[in-house]
Formats: structure tokens, C-alpha cells, sequence
């Protein structure tokens, strides 16, 4: 029934330096997208994909071919990624990344892990009231003639054939190209050479982590 008093001691001379954290990962906090779902539902929905279980709507559409890889030592994380290798030269090269319409205001972040070698030239487009608008991302983020707007970069994109990270907040970036929307709503998300020059047979691209996020982050 009494208190309990404790002290304790460090001995310094025992003190090691740690090792160096070669990877730190988070994840977005849950805010109701899916909630209560069976869990194929929610899989079915995408928006956070690390593909151990499922590749959710990612789909190889056009001039590439997709493996869903199970190895570790390929992944950026965990077991599995997703690859794709170009299969001819200058070809209209097309991934489907997501194909049900949010409120970008909820989920306005895209993220993703990528790998990339040089020659997989693809951009990303976002599909808003019908209309499309491409993001520099392999390529020249230019949108093909009379097909779209061209609404940025993400920044810092590397074709060096090592993991990185890319982000971008899709909310900004359509508010800045498209003003006044009625409806704020992204209905689609695809990778596309847009049959521009420039694709490489044999190029590849490895996607892992893709993650549609809150403001808070992943």
C-alpha cells in the first residue's frame, strides 16, 4: 500500500554508438476512407498500396508489361513491388494507377516509392471534370497537342536506377491549373508516354509504396 521510490544510475562508460538507420517509414493516419468496409472493399479502394496484398487498380494498359514481383531484396519495403518494362521503342507506354474519383481535399497528397532507368519516359496525369492535366515526372510533362494541360513537376525525379521518393500535393497543383471548380473531385490517375518519343524497349520502372494521402502526410 505504500509508494514506491526508485532511482537509477547510468554508467556512461558503457555508452556505444548505435547504428545508422538506413530506412525510416511511416504511414498516413486513418481518417474514415474505408472504415467499416469488408476488407476487400477495402483493398478494392487503393488509396494505400504496398502491394503485399493486392495491386489494387495498378494496371499495365499499354506498351509495357507489368511483374509483380516477390522478392526482398528488389523492394523498397517489405516483399513485393511492381515492374514495368517498356516493350518497344517510342511506344505509347500506359499505367493505371487509380481509377475511383475522392475529394481532393481529403486525400491531397500522391506518394510513391520509384526506380527508374533511364528511357522510361512517363508522365503523370490526373483526370478532373474530364479533363486531363499531365505533371512532369520521366518525361517532358508536356500534354500531347489539344489533349490536356501540363500543371507542374514533381520535383527532385531521378531516372539513376535506385529507390527514391516522389510526392506531390495533386489538391495544390489542380487548384494552380484549374481555377473555381464546381466539383472537387480527381477522377483518375495514370503514368503515360502519351505516345511522345523517347520510350526505350527493354526501359524499367519499379513502383512501390503508392499511397493517396491526408494532409498529415505518410
Amino acid at each position: 500500500t505504500e509508494h514506491y521510490a526508485f532511482r537509477f544510475q547510468a554508467d556512461r562508460k558503457k555508452d556505444q554508438q548505435g547504428p545508422a538507420i538506413a530506412k525510416v517509414r511511416f504511414a498516413a493516419p486513418d481518417q474514415g476512407m474505408g472504415e467499416g468496409l469488408e476488407r476487400p472493399a477495402q483493398l478494392e479502394m487503393s488509396m494505400a498500396l504496398n502491394f503485399e496484398e493486392t495491386l489494387g487498380h495498378v494496371r499495365a494498359l499499354q506498351d509495357c508489361e507489368l511483374d509483380w514481383t516477390n522478392d526482398p531484396r528488389t523492394a523498397a519495403f517489405g516483399e513485393r513491388a511492381v515492374r514495368f518494362v517498356a516493350q518497344e521503342d517510342n511506344g505509347g507506354a500506359l499505367i493505371m494507377l487509380h481509377k475511383n474519383a475522392w475529394h481532393m481535399d481529403r486525400y491531397p497528397l500522391l506518394m510513391f516509392d520509384y526506380k527508374a532507368s533511364a528511357g522510361f519516359n512517363v508522365d503523370l496525369e490526373v483526370l478532373v471534370l474530364g479533363e486531363w492535366y499531365s505533371l512532369r515526372f520521366l518525361g517532358d510533362g508536356q500534354p500531347a497537342p489539344g489533349h490536356g494541360n501540363s500543371m507542374g513537376a514533381l520535383r527532385g525525379v531521378q531516372a539513376d536506377g535506385q529507390w527514391r521518393h516522389a510526392g506531390i500535393n495533386l489538391r495544390d497543383a489542380v487548384e494552380n491549373a484549374a481555377r473555381n471548380l464546381p466539383v472537387r473531385i480527381i477522377s483518375e490517375v495514370r503514368l503515360s508516354s502519351r505516345g511522345r518519343p523517347g520510350l526505350k524497349r527493354g526501359a524499367e520502372l519499379w513502383l512501390d509504396n503508392l499511397h493517396f494521402s491526408p494532409e498529415a502526410g505518410s
